[in-house]
Protein backbone atom coordinates (compact mmCIF):
# COMPACT_ATOMS: atom_id res chain seq x y z
CA UNK A 1 0.00 0.00 0.00
CA UNK A 2 1.10 3.02 -1.04
CA UNK A 3 2.47 5.87 1.33
CA UNK A 4 2.48 9.35 -0.89
CA UNK A 5 2.31 12.62 0.64
CA UNK A 6 -1.36 13.40 1.75
CA UNK A 7 -3.14 16.42 0.20
CA UNK A 8 -6.11 18.06 1.17
CA UNK A 9 -8.83 16.79 -0.32
CA UNK A 10 -7.70 13.66 -0.71
CA UNK A 11 -9.72 10.20 0.33
CA UNK A 12 -8.12 7.38 1.29
CA UNK A 13 -9.16 3.56 2.43
CA UNK A 14 -7.61 3.72 5.53
CA UNK A 15 -7.10 0.06 8.00
CA UNK A 16 -5.16 -1.56 10.35
CA UNK A 17 -4.85 -5.27 12.19
CA UNK A 18 -4.16 -6.77 14.83
CA UNK A 19 -0.38 -8.20 15.53
CA UNK A 20 -0.28 -11.38 13.75
CA UNK A 21 -4.26 -11.11 12.36
CA UNK A 22 -4.99 -11.41 16.29
CA UNK A 23 -8.31 -9.76 17.27
CA UNK A 24 -8.32 -6.19 18.05
CA UNK A 25 -12.20 -6.60 19.40
CA UNK A 26 -13.40 -9.60 22.03
CA UNK A 27 -16.71 -7.92 22.65
CA UNK A 28 -19.01 -5.80 21.49
CA UNK A 29 -18.57 -3.41 24.38
CA UNK A 30 -15.13 -3.30 22.77
CA UNK A 31 -16.23 -2.76 19.39
CA UNK A 32 -18.65 0.43 21.20
CA UNK A 33 -15.91 2.05 22.87
CA UNK A 34 -14.16 1.98 19.45
CA UNK A 35 -16.87 4.04 17.58
CA UNK A 36 -16.77 6.57 20.63
CA UNK A 37 -12.83 6.68 19.89
CA UNK A 38 -13.80 7.88 16.07
CA UNK A 39 -16.48 10.00 17.46
CA UNK A 40 -14.78 11.98 20.16
CA UNK A 41 -11.20 11.82 19.47
CA UNK A 42 -11.71 13.73 15.73
CA UNK A 43 -11.00 16.94 17.36
CA UNK A 44 -8.28 18.93 17.32
CA UNK A 45 -7.82 19.52 20.98
CA UNK A 46 -6.41 17.21 23.58
CA UNK A 47 -8.84 16.60 26.29
CA UNK A 48 -7.83 14.58 29.53
CA UNK A 49 -10.55 12.52 31.12
CA UNK A 50 -12.68 12.85 27.62
CA UNK A 51 -14.24 9.83 28.69
CA UNK A 52 -15.81 11.41 32.19
CA UNK A 53 -17.66 14.07 29.78
CA UNK A 54 -18.97 11.63 27.55
CA UNK A 55 -20.32 9.14 29.95
CA UNK A 56 -23.50 11.14 30.72
CA UNK A 57 -24.27 11.64 26.86
CA UNK A 58 -22.91 8.80 24.85
CA UNK A 59 -24.99 5.81 24.84
CA UNK A 60 -25.05 3.48 21.63
CA UNK A 61 -24.75 5.37 17.96
CA UNK A 62 -26.58 8.43 20.13
CA UNK A 63 -22.99 9.90 20.24
CA UNK A 64 -23.69 13.96 21.34
CA UNK A 65 -21.25 16.43 21.99
CA UNK A 66 -20.06 17.67 25.37
CA UNK A 67 -21.64 20.97 25.84
CA UNK A 68 -18.20 21.64 28.11
CA UNK A 69 -16.16 21.04 25.03
CA UNK A 70 -15.41 23.26 22.34
CA UNK A 71 -17.43 23.14 19.28
CA UNK A 72 -15.94 19.97 16.79
CA UNK A 73 -12.52 20.90 15.17
CA UNK A 74 -12.09 17.77 12.93
CA UNK A 75 -9.14 16.41 11.91
CA UNK A 76 -10.76 14.40 9.18
CA UNK A 77 -14.08 14.01 7.14
CA UNK A 78 -15.18 10.26 8.05
CA UNK A 79 -16.94 9.25 4.79
CA UNK A 80 -17.55 5.34 5.74
CA UNK A 81 -16.04 2.20 8.32
CA UNK A 82 -16.62 -0.61 9.64
CA UNK A 83 -15.11 -3.04 11.63
CA UNK A 84 -14.25 -6.89 11.59
CA UNK A 85 -12.94 -8.99 14.30
CA UNK A 86 -9.22 -8.42 13.99
CA UNK A 87 -9.32 -5.33 12.08
CA UNK A 88 -11.01 -2.35 11.14
CA UNK A 89 -11.45 -0.12 7.40
CA UNK A 90 -12.40 3.82 6.87
CA UNK A 91 -13.12 5.84 4.26
CA UNK A 92 -11.31 9.45 4.88
CA UNK A 93 -10.91 12.52 3.36
CA UNK A 94 -7.87 15.29 4.47
CA UNK A 95 -9.47 18.38 5.55
CA UNK A 96 -6.58 19.74 7.24
CA UNK A 97 -3.00 19.46 6.89
CA UNK A 98 -1.76 16.42 8.24
CA UNK A 99 -4.81 15.39 9.44
CA UNK A 100 -5.36 11.84 8.56
CA UNK A 101 -2.03 11.19 10.05
CA UNK A 102 -2.64 12.96 13.52
CA UNK A 103 -6.08 10.93 13.81
CA UNK A 104 -4.60 7.88 12.76
CA UNK A 105 -2.04 8.19 15.38
CA UNK A 106 -4.62 9.22 17.82
CA UNK A 107 -7.01 6.80 17.29
CA UNK A 108 -4.52 3.75 17.85
CA UNK A 109 -3.21 5.35 20.69
CA UNK A 110 -5.94 5.93 22.33
CA UNK A 111 -7.63 2.52 21.60
CA UNK A 112 -4.46 0.67 22.30
CA UNK A 113 -4.25 2.09 25.57
CA UNK A 114 -7.43 1.27 26.13
CA UNK A 115 -7.09 -2.36 25.28
CA UNK A 116 -3.88 -2.87 27.24
CA UNK A 117 -5.66 -1.73 30.46
CA UNK A 118 -8.57 -3.65 30.06
CA UNK A 119 -6.83 -7.60 29.14
CA UNK A 120 -3.71 -6.26 30.77
CA UNK A 121 -1.67 -6.75 27.66
CA UNK A 122 1.51 -5.85 27.44
CA UNK A 123 2.37 -6.30 23.91
CA UNK A 124 2.02 -4.22 21.30
CA UNK A 125 -1.52 -4.53 19.61
CA UNK A 126 -1.68 -3.50 15.67
CA UNK A 127 0.84 -4.44 13.71
CA UNK A 128 2.40 -0.86 13.15
CA UNK A 129 1.78 2.07 11.08
CA UNK A 130 -1.94 2.20 9.51
CA UNK A 131 -2.29 1.37 5.79
CA UNK A 132 -3.55 3.51 3.33
CA UNK A 133 -4.53 3.40 -0.23
CA UNK A 134 -5.19 6.59 -2.25
CA UNK A 135 -8.72 7.09 -3.90
CA UNK A 136 -7.97 8.40 -7.90
CA UNK A 137 -11.31 8.41 -9.59
CA UNK A 138 -15.20 7.87 -8.51
CA UNK A 139 -15.50 4.85 -10.47
CA UNK A 140 -12.73 3.28 -7.33
CA UNK A 141 -14.38 5.48 -5.03
CA UNK A 142 -17.75 3.50 -5.75
CA UNK A 143 -16.10 0.18 -5.80
CA UNK A 144 -14.57 1.06 -2.24
CA UNK A 145 -17.53 1.78 -0.73
CA UNK A 146 -19.04 -1.39 -1.61
CA UNK A 147 -16.07 -3.53 -0.47
CA UNK A 148 -15.98 -1.63 3.00
CA UNK A 149 -19.74 -1.78 3.93
CA UNK A 150 -21.40 -4.89 1.49
CA UNK A 151 -18.19 -7.10 1.15
CA UNK A 152 -17.01 -6.93 4.74
CA UNK A 153 -20.08 -6.91 5.98
CA UNK A 154 -21.16 -10.38 3.68
CA UNK A 155 -18.22 -11.74 5.00
CA UNK A 156 -19.27 -11.44 8.31
CA UNK A 157 -22.89 -13.34 7.71
CA UNK A 158 -23.46 -16.54 9.63
CA UNK A 159 -24.73 -18.28 6.50
CA UNK A 160 -21.71 -17.05 4.55
CA UNK A 161 -20.21 -15.04 1.44
CA UNK A 162 -22.15 -16.67 -0.81
CA UNK A 163 -25.32 -17.21 0.74
CA UNK A 164 -24.78 -13.85 1.30
CA UNK A 165 -24.74 -13.09 -2.80
CA UNK A 166 -27.24 -15.56 -3.48
CA UNK A 167 -29.79 -13.82 -1.28
CA UNK A 168 -28.81 -10.56 -1.38
CA UNK A 169 -31.49 -8.26 -0.59
CA UNK A 170 -31.76 -10.49 2.84
CA UNK A 171 -28.06 -9.78 3.38
CA UNK A 172 -28.05 -6.10 2.26
CA UNK A 173 -31.15 -5.38 5.33
CA UNK A 174 -29.08 -7.98 7.42
CA UNK A 175 -26.04 -5.58 7.00
CA UNK A 176 -27.85 -2.45 7.58
CA UNK A 177 -28.55 -3.74 10.74
CA UNK A 178 -24.85 -4.19 12.08
CA UNK A 179 -23.81 -1.89 14.56
CA UNK A 180 -20.30 -0.88 13.84
CA UNK A 181 -20.59 -0.08 10.40
CA UNK A 182 -21.42 3.02 8.57
CA UNK A 183 -23.99 1.61 6.05
CA UNK A 184 -26.87 2.52 8.81
CA UNK A 185 -25.71 6.17 8.33
CA UNK A 186 -25.89 6.17 4.73
CA UNK A 187 -28.76 4.51 4.37
CA UNK A 188 -30.58 6.72 6.93
CA UNK A 189 -31.56 4.26 9.40
CA UNK A 190 -29.83 5.85 12.10
CA UNK A 191 -28.24 9.87 12.56
CA UNK A 192 -24.91 9.73 11.08
CA UNK A 193 -23.03 11.08 14.56
CA UNK A 194 -19.66 9.80 12.98
CA UNK A 195 -19.64 9.62 9.52
CA UNK A 196 -20.56 12.53 6.95
CA UNK A 197 -22.93 11.47 4.12
CA UNK A 198 -21.35 14.24 1.87
CA UNK A 199 -19.08 12.10 0.03
CA UNK A 200 -21.35 9.19 -0.38
CA UNK A 201 -24.61 11.26 -1.65
CA UNK A 202 -21.83 12.78 -4.46
CA UNK A 203 -21.33 9.58 -6.23
CA UNK A 204 -24.34 8.05 -5.53
CA UNK A 205 -27.93 9.21 -6.71
CA UNK A 206 -29.46 7.57 -3.61
CA UNK A 207 -29.49 4.54 -1.05
CA UNK A 208 -31.54 2.19 -3.79
CA UNK A 209 -28.53 3.40 -5.82
CA UNK A 210 -25.43 1.97 -3.85
CA UNK A 211 -27.61 -0.92 -3.50
CA UNK A 212 -28.39 -1.67 -6.95
CA UNK A 213 -24.42 -0.86 -7.66
CA UNK A 214 -23.63 -3.03 -4.70
CA UNK A 215 -25.14 -6.06 -5.91
CA UNK A 216 -23.61 -5.73 -9.99
CA UNK A 217 -20.37 -5.88 -7.76
CA UNK A 218 -21.21 -8.60 -5.65
CA UNK A 219 -22.47 -11.02 -8.40
CA UNK A 220 -18.88 -10.11 -10.12
CA UNK A 221 -17.01 -10.85 -7.29
CA UNK A 222 -19.36 -14.46 -6.49
CA UNK A 223 -18.30 -14.88 -10.35
CA UNK A 224 -14.51 -14.34 -9.54
CA UNK A 225 -14.97 -16.57 -6.79
CA UNK A 226 -16.15 -19.76 -8.70
CA UNK A 227 -13.42 -19.02 -11.46
CA UNK A 228 -11.02 -19.24 -9.04
CA UNK A 229 -12.19 -22.34 -6.84
CA UNK A 230 -12.70 -24.25 -10.22
CA UNK A 231 -9.16 -23.91 -11.37
CA UNK A 232 -6.50 -26.63 -11.61
CA UNK A 233 -3.56 -25.91 -9.44
CA UNK A 234 -2.06 -29.23 -10.15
Amino acid sequence: MSRIPIQKTDILHCLNRGVLKQNIFESDADRWHFLEVLRYKNHDANIQFWQNDIYPIAEGHDLLWPKVWDAQDPLVRIDAYILMDNHYHLILTEIRENGISAFMKKLSNTYTGYYQNKYNWEERLFTGTYKSVHVLSNHQLRKLFVYVLIKNSFERHPEGMEWAIDNFDKAFDWSRRYSFSSIGEVTEDRKPFISSNKLFSEIFESAQGFKQFSHEQMKRYQVFLQEVDNVNLE
